[in-house]
């Protein structure tokens, strides 16, 4: 896990009412030591959740499986931000 230069935003009150935001924990993307790449589904949960805490999101935050199949599906870029409609 690598920290973001700039703060992610976190829902805008006026959005938050017809939007919503995912934040898709995905493949690690400069494993190491403290945080290597998880191997098990558990361990990317926890992943997910240190990631979650660090940031303090106010919005959802959802994890890939351990292959990586909804970052695949969409295009697997770094840092990719995502607008689906609900159909």
């Amino acid at each position: 896990m690598t920290a973001q230069h700039s703060p992610i935003p976190h829902t805008p009150p006026a959005l938050g009412r017809d939007v919503r935001f995912v934040f898709v924990n995905t493949r690690e993307a400069h494993p190491g030591e403290q945080i290597p790449q998880p191997k098990t589904f558990d361990e990317k949960r926890t992943h997910a959740q240190m990631v979650e805490d660090h940031h303090g999101f106010s919005f959802e935050v959802a994890v890939d499986d351990i292959g990586g199949r909804l970052h695949r599906h969409f295009s697997p870029k770094p840092n990719s931000a995502y607008l689906l409609l609900p159909d």
